[in-house]
């Protein structure tokens, strides 16, 4: 957490907060946060809730429930986004699209799941391959694109970025068995990229654009070995859903991920709570992410 804290992407927010004359920043430590009771923790007026593995969830719904202090993101709704599938149900609810998918916990129902070269059935239901596998985590991205025999079959594996890969491709197509995932269907791309959005409320938001994780390849960096993104204009429609997003899960700063399909769709795939811009040139989001804070906390604490 405090790893977080500490990057120069929220230094550039926290500084705009300390120059507030009308705001008094108070830095929690992890030892903090992880070691002491809540009894022995400050008492303030507004939070500011960053998820991150590890993060005492239950702990600090506690102390919120017990002095009522303002969040900007409310915490309440960290355990929902680390399931894909809660994330999907509240898509369907507020009319966010998603692509179709189906979960399945292979360990328990290994032996009722028909796995054949181009699909897998269950109890009547049929998913045919192209289609991504991923953990029910969303903290977990070991994320498999499965391939049918048209297109050379197998599978390629999406990890965490390293060694300046972000994938692998494997000739043994099978599906994993060894716990519970969610499968959806392939969305065909107009174009191989990935589309990051930062959302800051219903008013404002900021997105960027990568290479796609699925194309095959090294990672492509800047001159500072970061990956290379470009700022990217919305369209109205994925304007709503950024503000649909923001509020229906409570996260006044909140990112996500969408792919654009060659069928006209824009389709999230992803809720990543608060999440960092990594760009050298996205001043202008810092500014007003720093700015809209001041002007919630201001509005919603206590007088």
């Amino acid at each position: 957490m405090e790893k977080k804290l500490g990057t120069k992407w929220m230094k550039k927010i926290l500084v705009q907060l300390k120059n507030s004359d009308k705001i008094k920043l108070v830095i929690w430590t992890n030892d903090m946060i992880q070691n002491q009771t809540i009894e022995n923790w400050p008492i303030v007026d507004g939070l500011i809730t960053l998820y991150s593995s590890g993060y005492p969830v239950n702990k600090v719904i506690s102390y919120v429930n017990r002095h009522r202090p303002y969040c900007c993101n409310n915490p309440e709704f960290f355990k929902a986004m680390t399931n894909r599938e809660s994330i999907y149900k509240v898509l369907d609810e507020i009319g966010v699209e998603h692509p179709n998918y189906l979960v399945l916990n292979t360990k328990e129902i290994s032996n009722e799941i028909n796995e054949e070269t181009n699909w897998i059935t269950f109890h009547g239901k049929k998913l045919e391959k192209p289609f991504v596998e991923k953990p029910i985590d969303s903290e977990n991205h070991n994320i498999h694109i499965y391939f049918n025999s048209k297109e050379g079959g197998g599978k390629t594996k999406i990890f965490r970025k390293k060694a300046g890969r972000k994938n692998q491709f494997y000739s043994n197509g099978e599906i994993r068995r060894n716990g519970k995932y969610i499968y959806e269907e392939f969305i065909e791309q107009q174009e191989p990229i990935d589309i990051k959005v930062y959302a800051i409320g219903q008013k404002y938001v900021y997105a960027e654009k990568r290479s796609s994780l699925m194309q095959e390849g090294l990672l492509q960096i800047d001159e500072y070995g970061r990956e290379l993104r470009e700022v990217f204009k919305l369209s109205e429609k994925e304007k709503e859903f950024a503000a649909k997003i923001t509020q229906a899960f409570g996260q006044f700063i909140c990112g996500f991920d969408i792919v654009r399909g060659k069928d006209g769709r824009s389709v999230v795939i992803d809720i990543n709570g608060w999440s960092f811009v990594k760009s050298e040139f996205s001043n202008e989001y810092f500014e007003n992410c720093g700015r809209l804070l001041v002007e919630l906390f201001l509005t919603n604490c206590k007088k």
